[in-house]
């Protein structure tokens, strides 16, 4: 099978999945899987874990990462933790940090933040937010707090202010989402503040 073939039986598989023709997607990715198409195998190990076949998938998304996928490693990285292989997890989620994948640099922050590492989970934080990671950004609020760094706490919540109104709003939903409606609500009312001078002194919010 050429490169074109595995292309070609690649996308029929992707046209039978948004057609909700699942089966037939499966047996198209795996032929291009069998060819070698890193992308397939990362859609057919989708696929078989929606059918609880973790082992194939874990095969599937082994060669994937072998290929340098890093959402192959990414998903196989979600296998492995899932089934309680800690130290498996995050080696392929170090690899894929290595490769510059936000995600992962995000799932190592998490990681160490689980064990109690809070200074290495704040450098996993600050690499992912480096890369444009919302999420990153509301972890590391919560890890500065844990570590009872108020200069570090202020600091957030000026940078904060400072971004584009769509990621404040982003910010401010993530921290909501998760029960902390004081600091959603700090967030959105200083970077109004900035942006309004006269909103911040309607409102009686404190500026610097």
């Amino acid at each position: 099978m050429t490169k074109n073939d595995m292309d070609a039986m690649y996308n029929l598989g992707w046209s039978h999945f948004q057609e909700g023709d699942l089966p037939a997607a499966e047996e198209c990715f795996a032929d291009a899987a069998a060819g070698n198409h890193v992308d397939a195998m990362v859609n057919l190990s989708t696929l078989l874990i929606k059918k609880d076949d973790f082992e194939g998938a874990e095969k599937w998304l082994r060669k994937a990462a072998a290929a340098d996928s890093t959402l192959g490693m990414m998903k196989l990285a979600a296998i492995l933790h899932k089934r309680g292989d800690t130290l498996g997890a995050e080696e392929w989620l170090n690899k894929a940090a290595a490769a510059g994948d936000p995600d992962a640099m995000y799932g190592l922050g998490s990681l160490s933040f689980s064990r109690g590492e809070f200074s290495k989970a704040e450098e996993w934080y600050r690499k992912a937010i480096a890369k444009g990671h919302t999420r990153a950004m509301v972890e590391l609020l919560f890890v500065l707090e844990d570590q009872g760094n108020e200069p570090g706490v202020e600091k957030w919540f000026a940078n904060v202010s400072e971004l584009e109104s769509d990621k404040v709003l982003e910010i401010a939903g993530a921290l909501a989402t998760e029960g902390d409606f004081i600091s959603a609500e700090r967030v959105t009312g200083s970077h109004l503040a900035k942006m309004s001078p006269e909103w911040a002194k309607e409102h009686h919010f404190p500026t610097e």
